[in-house]
């Protein structure tokens, strides 16, 4: 269903996928999923974003999938099309949280981008990163910080 013609259906296997990813025995291709953030429905992307924060928390333990969720997302921040790299740092900011100060990178190279759209969406990101963790804080801090000095 996740590559169903209709938007509406792949949306609604995306929010099933976030319903259903701490299920023991769910099992989805994570492909599958992080590449519905290059749907051409926004709808969609967004769905994706949320099954993708939902996998991502249900998988903490396991750090190889985590990683692996998180590559194929930040993959996206460089995709052609500007909605894309918007959905994608829209899903860094929903699993902040679980992959720290990882989150920094992309993000701060976001907010150099040449679409003002995607800039904006970075400086969202950036506000909705966890500014409570010091870790992230500082990373934050520094990455932005070096981009502007070098900008």
């Amino acid at each position: 269903q996740l590559q169903h013609e209709e938007a509406d259906v792949r949306c609604c296997a995306a929010k099933a996928i976030a319903n259903l990813a701490c299920l023991d025995d769910f099992v989805v291709v994570n492909d599958s999923v992080t590449s519905l953030l290059e749907d051409n429905d926004a709808s969609v992307r967004e769905a994706a974003g949320d099954a993708i924060a939902a996998m991502v928390q249900c998988s903490i333990a396991n750090a190889g999938l985590v990683s692996e969720l998180f590559e194929a997302t930040t993959t996206r921040c460089s995709h052609g099309d500007p909605a894309v790299r918007c959905a994608a740092l829209d899903a860094i900011r929903k699993i902040s949280n679980d992959v720290g100060a990882r989150a920094v990178e992309p993000v701060c190279k976001a907010l150099e981008d040449k679409q003002e759209v995607v800039q904006d969406a970075a400086k969202q990101t950036l506000a909705g990163l966890a500014w409570t963790d010091e870790a992230m804080a500082a990373a934050l801090l520094d990455g932005c910080l070096a981009r502007l000095e070098n900008g």
